[in-house]
């Protein structure tokens, strides 16, 4: 699944559990870096950095929360909404229009 569908399910399953709006940020990152000395390979080393944000609008109050793994997406959605109930309302919470991901 790719970052979009999986973002768009993400926002689906928030809006069902009574949001009013909500907008992810996904960051996948995969890199490998490696160190030479005298035309040696000394340290090689390949890392992957993943994190997820989501922000919700329920009844004009902002709710966030943020997972550093995509194993349970329904935990940082209840937070999120859970977190909404604690904020005070706000008239000017929105979420901007639909941006084009950075899909690579």
């Amino acid at each position: 699944m790719n970052n979009n569908s999986f973002a768009e399910d993400i926002v689906k399953k928030a809006l069902k559990n009574g949001c009013d709006a909500a907008e992810v940020f996904i960051k996948n990152v995969k890199g490998i870096s490696a160190e030479a000395k005298d035309g040696k390979v000394e340290a090689l080393k390949a890392s992957q950095d993943y994190g997820l944000a989501l922000k919700v609008i329920k009844k004009q109050r902002l709710g966030f929360a943020f997972t550093t793994t995509a194993d349970d997406i329904d935990k940082v959605i209840n937070e999120a909404v859970e977190a909404s109930a604690w904020t005070a309302v706000d008239e000017y919470a929105g979420i901007p229009d639909c941006m084009p991901s950075g899909d690579v």
